[in-house]
C-alpha cells in the first residue's frame, strides 16, 4: 500500500509542476503555489516510502495547498470555477487521503 501512496503522490507533484509551468507566465503566485505543493507533495512521497511516522500530515499540508492551488488557477488565471469540477477534485483527494491514512498504519 506504501508504493501505491508514493507513486500517487509522485504523480501528483508532476502534475503541479506542470501547473506552474502553465501559468508562470500569467500569475507568477500561483505558478509559486503549485511549485509550494511539488516541493511538499515530493517531500510526502520521500517519508512514505521510508514509512516515516508523521508522513500522513505531510501528505494532508501538499494535497490541500495542491487543492488551493488548483482553486486559485481557476479563479485568477482561468477566471471560471466550475463547482462540479472542483467538487470531484475534493473527492478525489479525500479517497487518497482516506487510502493514505490507512497504509500508515
Amino acid at each position: 500500500m506504501h508504493v501505491v501512496v508514493t507513486i500517487m503522490t509522485v504523480v501528483l507533484a508532476a502534475v503541479n509542476v506542470f501547473g506552474a509551468w502553465a501559468v508562470v507566465r500569467r500569475r507568477g503566485f500561483v505558478a509559486r503555489l503549485f511549485m509550494l505543493a511539488a516541493a511538499v507533495l515530493v517531500v510526502a512521497a520521500v517519508a512514505y516510502s521510508f514509512r516515516f511516522t508523521g508522513s500522513f500530515w505531510i501528505l494532508l499540508t501538499g494535497t490541500l495547498v495542491a487543492y488551493l492551488a488548483s482553486f486559485l488557477n481557476a479563479r485568477v488565471v482561468i477566471g471560471v470555477v466550475e463547482w462540479p469540477n472542483h467538487a470531484a477534485r475534493a473527492v478525489v483527494f479525500a479517497a487518497y487521503l482516506a487510502l493514505a491514512w490507512l497504509s500508515v498504519g
